[in-house]
């Protein structure tokens, strides 16, 4: 396995969410949670290149990169190494995520040099990505009072072809190593990053220019963050190559996708070209690739079959693999071409326009590969939303199977047993004294009950639970009873609770109407959460505990308190309980989603509010309240972890 692809496989941990139905539905929600956490890291992107590109000061742009990735991904450590003109080592260092104390250890060490790891990613522009950065064979360790690293992910930040220095991030805050997707984002941030600093060299000859030049320029920077959508972006691109005309006087090609046929053509010129002309100018780029003739730089037009008065910048947007759907992603080649016959430039006038030519490119690049996977990422999410429904479909089916053949069966023992029943009422009836000389009877009538109630209690658990899986298999908005839907996820989850000693009561007030018009099967999930939490952490084993239920309600609202007597949680978590991946049992069962994702449910979804309280050594209530019918929406409760 090369060193820039190491991966460490995901743990076997599960969501400790709904109903114990299948391990594969624990498996499906924890890719869901990938991919929410992957969308959003996309979502975010195009806002922090933006906030970024907004910066003029280049130290504060330096700060914002290295803060911005450390969010991204969630990194506990980052830092950016700033090159010397001859790029041959590190003459400014910028770290954040340090606390106060190590930065007091650090005080007497000089910054890196660009030796061992850092040296390695001076001379190569490629990502490096590892897991245990102290096995590479390049890694020459920390200095004296360094906090100890093992994951890093670093990308080379580039302006104008040229590296311009480093971005490392190291220890993600959940403990995963670093994924495709950390890499996509990170150096997708870089480009950005590359931007906005030659956009700071920039800014004071942009700010010297003409007037009308300089205000325009501002409203493409506008345009450019409000754009979301790829026709946006070719519109932006449009209006910013007339600019280019107006200033510079030249004629412009821009192909943005030489795969994409004529649309992705836009012409900046005097006359309509001609078919012929669209495709010598598309030929000439596919050379370019071709030749592999440096990306970002102006090349002679006539060795690629243009005039020879023509220059030719070839670019490429994304990198080559595979999506987690198993479909190839392959690079989007693209290039922009210009013809200075109209015009007698100076070879000054001919790098001017290739600097502000340079700037819109690199501009579009960034936003065009973001939109780009963003895109992808929404394929991927629909293929996966397909497959979880169609599992979900096959196991709810299954499960209303199982539970026809049980009851077939049950309700067979329970005619015999009934029939046993009245048998024997006949027989002592017409024999009395059987009762008196045989005490079997006694014995036999008792049995029987018994048998009649276990079979009653089978018969209540299995529709319960039949009907709890199927409403969350296919949650659609309905009127329900308030309290049977809490009933049945107390019927559902009695095994558990009887083997652990637990009994829960429902506790509500002399309404007669507990009629509530939500989504009951998420509310169930959001139950059996807090249920299966007290199972997990309230009381010691084997020491039994009880959980009451309140319910009650006001003019607009209906409000479950949900309290246990156990050992309550710590003041050190309980701030942050509703956070994802917050857990007081380490190494235990579960990763810290499910009051999480319930507080997604509850807020997001059924548009209510839950808070929690835990006092010490008196036990932790969680209170709901819910509004008598929840708002229209298609909220996925796993988009926000």
């Amino acid at each position: 396995m090369n060193e820039r692809d190491q991966q460490s496989p995901l743990g076997d941990h599960t969501p400790g969410l709904g109903l114990p139905l299948d391990t594969a539905l624990y498996r499906i929600a924890e890719q869901v949670q990938r991919l929410a956490r992957a969308q959003g890291q996309v979502q975010t992107l195009l806002g922090a290149v933006l906030a970024i590109s907004r910066d003029l000061d280049q130290q504060s742009i330096l700060q914002r990169i290295v803060a911005t990735a450390m969010d991204l991904v969630d990194a506990r450590y980052g830092a950016l190494g700033v090159l010397s003109d001859d790029r041959t080592r590190v003459t400014e260092f910028i770290a954040l995520g340090l606390t106060d104390q190590e930065r007091a250890d650090l005080a007497g060490s000089e910054i890196p040099q660009g030796r061992g790891l850092l040296g390695l990613m001076i001379h190569e522009t490629e990502p490096l990505r590892l897991d245990d950065l102290t096995r590479h064979p390049d890694s020459i360790g920390f200095p004296s009072g360094h906090p100890p690293m093992r994951s890093l992910l670093g990308v080379a930040i580039t302006v104008r072809g040229q590296i311009y220095g480093n971005l490392y991030l190291s220890e993600r805050r959940d403990g995963q190593p670093f994924d495709t997707q950390d890499e996509a984002v990170a150096v997708s941030l870089a480009g950005a990053a590359g931007i906005a600093i030659e956009n700071s060299r920039l800014y004071e000859q942009v700010r010297l220019s003409a007037l009308a030049y300089g205000e325009q320029l501002q409203s493409f920077t506008r345009t450019l963050q409000n754009v979301t959508t790829a026709k946006d972006l070719v519109v932006f691109m449009r209006e910013a190559m007339h600019l280019l005309e107006l200033r510079h006087g030249f004629s412009m090609v821009f192909n943005y996708d030489v795969s994409a046929g004529k649309q992705s053509f836009l012409i900046e010129t005097s006359e309509t070209p001609a078919d012929d002309w669209i495709n010598k100018h598309r030929t000439a780029i596919t050379l370019a690739h071709q030749q592999r003739l440096t990306l970002m730089v102006a090349h002679p037009g006539g060795p690629l079959g243009l005039n020879d008065s023509s220059f030719l910048i070839p670019f490429e947007i994304g990198e080559s693999g595979q999506s987690d759907a198993g479909d190839p992603i392959n690079r989007v080649l693209g290039g922009f071409a210009f013809d200075m016959q109209s015009k007698s430039a100076s070879e000054e006038a001919r790098k001017e326009f290739l600097s502000d030519a340079s700037l819109f490119i690199e501009n579009w690049c960034v936003a065009y590969g973001t939109l780009c996977l963003k895109e992808r990422l929404q394929h991927e999410q629909l293929l996966r939303d397909k497959a979880r429904n169609e599992r979900m479909e096959s196991i709810a089916t299954m499960v209303t199977g199982v539970a026809h053949e049980l009851n077939t069966p049950l309700g067979t023992a329970r005619t015999a047993g009934c029939m046993v029943a009245e048998s024997l009422a006949v027989l002592t009836s017409s024999f009395p004294e059987m009762s008196d000389n045989f005490p079997i009877a006694a014995d036999v009538r008792e049995s029987v009950q018994l048998m009649n109630r276990n079979l009653d209690r089978a018969h209540l658990l299995i529709q319960s639970f039949r009907k709890l899986s199927t409403s969350q298999m296919f949650d659609n908005r309905m009127t329900v009873d308030l309290r049977e839907t809490i009933s049945d996820c107390i019927a559902a989850m009695a095994p558990d609770l009887e083997k652990a000693g637990i009994v829960a009561t429902i506790h509500s007030s002399e309404r007669q109407n507990w009629q509530w018009d939500g989504y009951p099967g998420h509310l169930s999930q959001v139950l059996v959460s807090l249920i299966r939490n007290v199972l997990q952490y309230a009381y010691g084993d084997g020491l039994g505990g009880k959980i009451d239920i309140f319910l009650g309600w006001q003019e607009s609202d209906f409000s479950i308190t949900f309290a246990d007597y156990g050992c309550g949680i710590s003041p050190e978590i309980l701030p942050r309980v509703f956070e994802a991946f917050v857990t007081s049992r380490k190494g235990g069962e579960g990763i810290g989603l499910g009051l999480s994702i319930a507080r997604n449910i509850v807020h997001n979804l059924l548009g209510g509010k839950i808070s929690c309280e835990s006092p010490v050594d008196v036990g932790t209530r969680f209170v709901i309240e819910l509004p008598l019918a929840s708002p229209d929406n298609d909220y996925d409760a796993y988009s926000d972890l």
